[in-house]
């Protein structure tokens, strides 16, 4: 199909020249003569390619391409400026603004095509990676939903088979059992999130969010976590304040937390013998911010300079060898270097062959502005769970009615038998229809459900489309969504659906019972 170009020119030789020479070229050609007339055309059809003459009465042609790049719709128009000016200013404003080329006046026939014809392949270029890009992100979150379904039911029977009756009187092997498949349905649970977050990196979209947190927490929670792993080797995990720390710092706490565990977990992993560090300080001198330096030390097989310069690049590890022993993608670190200059800081190693290593992590702190400095650190300790959830909450007791579509058997049972454990009465649709004439029913017989649990992907009606319909007739009831999809765009596409609230598989027991309680306790307080 050949590529509609946009002529505006107030002079009508001009329009025809061009016209000419384009449509010799096989392009269908329109024409606008000033700024406003073009626009009306653009408002009604949009062309791929515009020739805009700069000087026109009226709306001029920056002013023009100050209005198609302001507007998501126009954005992608190439635009090429047609000057008769000599000024450099005109031409590096336009360009500046978002203009693709530009062909100065008086033109020759050949320029204007070779020009247009080259913008023509870089768009063609664009449209190509754009579709693959595309394509990309939609494999990628089609990956996540076929490996997150499975793991749900993987790792919630596992714990289950964990945590039912008395561990102690089952036989070792057995025990060793259930943790391999814990330990492996994790790792493959890490893997796919590492996936995510590397495909949101090339893409431009790994997000971070700024909130007052304490570091000092962020650091021993890590620690904590990793606690085990380290005892398990007899390996000392120390955590040392050089200095006075900041009661809290302006950060993305989840995401500091994301590389310190990546570096603290990769230490412990490639150390035998000897210890770990981690050293916390202040570094405020002549610089525009302070920041938080984090320096993460240990003993371990270190690693040479020609390893150290692959260290931050994705899927790379020192060698094979090491892949071999120890596991592991590569990607924990090319994804914590990323998340450290989004937090205005940066991460850097310094290493020998055998001496171990030296990761320091820095980030930008924000304005210490009124902010109480920590010089007695000793009494932190790490959180426990319930504080992740809501005050008043019991983890294990629900007295309430839910709702759970979700079409996979494995994750109906599991789902139900942990809500029905806690105290609540399930019903199950396998579909999202069915899910739509169970509440309507429920809700016209005055027995509405507390809490409608909605999986997001269900054969004969999705959730997204379940929950739209739910609301269209008028349910107020609260439907948290399900879903193994966990890009940046889904949580906004579940609560634009009509959501209240949105968990992503595996699912974790104790937030589950945890949401399911509030949510419940709300709507049975509204009720009274």
């Amino acid at each position: 199909m050949p590529s509609n170009i946009l002529v505006v020119d107030d002079s009508a030789t001009v329009r025809a020249l061009l016209c000419r020479a384009l449509e010799d070229d096989g392009y269908d050609v329109s024409v606008a003569a000033s700024g406003e007339d073009a626009l009306d055309q653009i408002a009604a059809s949009p062309p791929d390619v515009m020739l805009l003459d700069v000087e026109m009465p009226g709306m001029d042609g920056i002013d023009v391409l100050h209005s198609l790049k302001s507007k998501e719709q126009t954005r992608g128009i190439s635009v090429i400026m047609v000057t008769s000016h000599d000024r450099d200013d005109k031409v590096v404003g336009a360009l500046e603004v978002g203009a693709t080329d530009f062909i100065p006046k008086p033109f020759s026939v050949a320029i204007v095509r070779a020009r247009v014809r080259n913008v023509i392949r870089l768009r063609s270029r664009h449209n190509r990676v754009e579709a693959a890009s595309e394509a990309k992100a939609e494999f990628l979150a089609n990956m996540s939903h076929e490996i997150r379904t499975p793991m749900t039911a993987i790792l919630g029977f596992a714990d289950l088979l964990y945590s039912e009756g008395d561990i102690s009187k089952a036989p070792k092997h057995r025990i060793a059992a259930i943790q391999a498949i814990r330990r492996n349905g994790e790792y493959l649970h890490n893997l796919i999130n590492d996936i995510l977050d590397l495909s949101k990196v090339e893409a431009g979209k790994l997000e971070v969010e700024r909130i007052r947190c304490s570091p000092a927490q962020v650091v021993v929670d890590v620690v904590s976590m990793i606690q085990a792993d380290a005892d398990a080797k007899g390996l000392p995990l120390q955590v040392e304040f050089a200095g006075a720390i900041p009661e809290t710092i302006h950060t993305d706490p989840n995401r500091l937390r994301q590389i310190l565990t990546n570096v603290v977990s990769n230490a412990v992993k490639f150390t035998e013998s000897g210890s770990v560090r981690v050293v916390i300080r202040l570094v405020d001198d002549d610089r525009d911010e302070p920041e938080l330096q984090i320096d993460i030390i240990d003993t371990g097989i270190g690693m040479t300079q020609e390893q150290i310069a692959n260290v931050f690049k994705p899927f790379c590890q020192a060698e094979t060898y090491t892949t071999r022993k120890y596991g592991g993608t590569g990607l924990g670190l090319t994804i914590s270097k990323h998340l450290t200059k989004l937090l205005g800081g940066e991460i850097c190693v310094t290493s020998k062959p055998a001496e171990g290593c030296n990761f320091s992590v820095t980030v930008a702190t924000g304005s210490l502005e009124g902010v109480t400095l920590l010089h007695d650190l000793t009494t932190i300790g790490p959180r426990t769970r319930q504080t992740e959830h809501e005050p008043g909450f019991s983890a294990e007791s629900l007295d309430c009615r839910v709702l759970l579509a979700e079409d996979g058997p494995d994750n109906q049972r599991l789902i139900s038998f942990l809500l029905e454990k806690a105290g609540a009465e399930v019903a199950v649709a396998e579909n999202g229809q069915i899910a739509c004439d169970l509440a309507q029913t429920a809700r016209a017989q005055g027995e509405p459900y507390d809490v409608i649990l909605m999986d997001m992907q269900m054969p004969v009606m999705n959730g997204y489309d379940a929950t739209a319909t739910l609301r269209k007739a008028g349910y107020t009831g609260p439907i948290i969504a399900l879903t193994a999809h966990a890009m940046s765009t889904d949580q906004s596409k579940c609560h634009n659906a009509g959501c209240d609230d949105y968990m992503t598989k595996p699912i974790d027991r104790k937030k589950l019972i945890s949401l399911v309680a509030k949510y419940a306790s709300r709507r049975q307080l509204h009720a009274e």
